[in-house]
C-alpha cells in the first residue's frame, strides 16, 4: 500500500478520535506487556490524520529493527487506514493508534448549544463508564465537556 501520497479531505465532516497506546517490552524483552503503559487520546483533524498517514514510509526505513504498518478498514468515511502499529528502532517501544471516524452530523443532529460548542472545539475524549467501554464517550474541550451515547445517538446530562 502506498501510504507516501495518501490525502484525506472531508472538511471537517467527521469527528477522528485517535487513541494511542505505548506498550513496552516484558522484563525478560522478549515479547511486548499486554496493557499498554500509557493511553493519550485526541481528536485530530483531516490534516494531521493526513500527516500521521503519510509519515509511515519514514518510519520503514528509520532504522534497525525500526518498522511502521498500517491496516486500512472501513469507516463511515470510507476505506481508510484505521490503525498504525509502529516499532521502535531496537524495538524498545511499541505504538498502536487506532482511529475512529464519527460523522459530526450524527453528533449534531442531538446536541443543544452547549454540545455545538464542545463538538466544534474538542481537542481530547475518553471513555466515560469503564463497564460499557465502547458506549459512552466524553467530548472535552477546555473546561467544558459533553458525555454521549453513541448506541441511542443521544447526549447525556
Amino acid at each position: 500500500m502506498n501510504f507516501r501520497n495518501f490525502h484525506f479531505y472531508s472538511g471537517g465532516a467527521y469527528l477522528i478520535l485517535v487513541s494511542i497506546e505505548t506498550y513496552t517490552r516484558t522484563n525478560s524483552g522478549k515479547s511486548w506487556k499486554s496493557k499498554p503503559a500509557e493511553i493519550d487520546r485526541r481528536i485530530y483533524n483531516d490534516e494531521q490524520y493526513t500527516n500521521y498517514i503519510s509519515s509511515i514510509p519514514f518510519f520503514n526505513n528509520f532504522g534497525s529493527g525500526a518498522y511502521c504498518r498500517g491496516h486500512y478498514g472501513y469507516t463511515p468515511a470510507g476505506y481508510l487506514p484505521i490503525e498504525v502499529n509502529t516499532v521502535s528502532p531496537y524495538r524498545e517501544i511499541k505504538k498502536r493508534a487506532r482511529f475512529e471516524f464519527i460523522h459530526k452530523r450524527e453528533l449534531e443532529a442531538a446536541a443543544g448549544y452547549r454540545e455545538l460548542g464542545v463538538i466544534n472545539h474538542a481537542k481530547t475524549w475518553e471513555f466515560f463508564d469503564a463497564y460499557e467501554k465502547y458506549r459512552y464517550i466524553t467530548l472535552q474541550a477546555g473546561e467544558n465537556t459533553a458525555v454521549f451515547d453513541r448506541i441511542t445517538y443521544k447526549w447525556v446530562n
